[in-house]
């Protein structure tokens, strides 16, 4: 058969349109909770990642995960569960129960946990808000003054330090990271928006052909196909 794709919007005011329509409810969401004046970090990296390690959701949820993890019978995870609990493995707690929880909240069935997660979270000053319209990027809104210490992982210190984050009234933006383009029309939203940004942090990720499990890839060169 034979197929035509016409791309809508595709021009740089449609882009610009798309990207102001997605940044509308953070806007709001700011506003409302008076954090729009406040000084912000702005971090590129995915919606599990940073809020897995200021939020405690998970960690608080270790025995529910370690029973989910025993009951599922996962082939990977199981393994490595055995090898925790029975001492065999320097592997961390975290990591694992981190994992595990994506496959757990995930399942049908679980909206009251689902609800109760976002309960915990916003009561710590972390904020969701979904991709709308063409613009299919999370977004995460965190108030730092409202972080508990207690529920940060613990690698995040060390014995002797102790993060005090009602030290600051900077909020961070964490976004789950945008390809192409649409990161140049993000970068000029938030730059529209504030003029308090006082840090931008790319956590990027990419598939390689050589390589192992847990391998970094850091990039020396960008190439920017929109310069012609």
């Amino acid at each position: 058969k034979r197929y035509t794709l016409r791309m809508l919007g595709g021009s740089y005011i449609g882009y610009n349109r798309s990207t102001r329509h997605w940044w509308a409810p953070v806007a709001h969401l700011m506003t409302e909770h008076r954090l729009h004046d406040r000084p912000v970090y702005f971090i590129s990296s995915n919606t599990h990642s940073i809020v897995n390690v200021l939020s405690g959701t998970v960690r608080r949820r270790k025995e529910a995960l370690s029973d989910y993890i025993r009951r599922s019978r996962h082939v990977e995870l199981l393994p490595e569960l055995e090898a925790l609990e029975a001492g065999r493995s320097r592997s961390s707690w975290e990591n694992l129960l981190y994992f595990a929880a994506r496959h757990y909240f995930a399942e049908t069935g679980r909206e009251a946990e689902r609800r109760r997660r976002s309960d915990e979270e916003r009561e710590r000053g972390i904020y969701h808000v979904d991709g709308r319209g063409a613009l299919d990027v999370g977004i995460q809104v965190i108030d730092l003054a409202r972080l508990d210490p207690v529920s940060f992982d613990p690698r995040l210190c060390g014995e002797d330090e102790r993060l005090d984050p009602a030290a600051t009234d900077a909020i961070v933006v964490n976004i789950n990271y945008p390809l192409g383009l649409a990161a140049y029309h993000i970068m000029s939203q938030l730059a529209m928006t504030t003029d308090l940004l006082r840090g931008i942090y790319i956590l990027g990720k990419a598939a390689t052909l050589n390589g192992r499990i847990g391998d970094v890839m850091i990039a020396n060169v960008v190439y920017d196909e929109h310069s012609g």
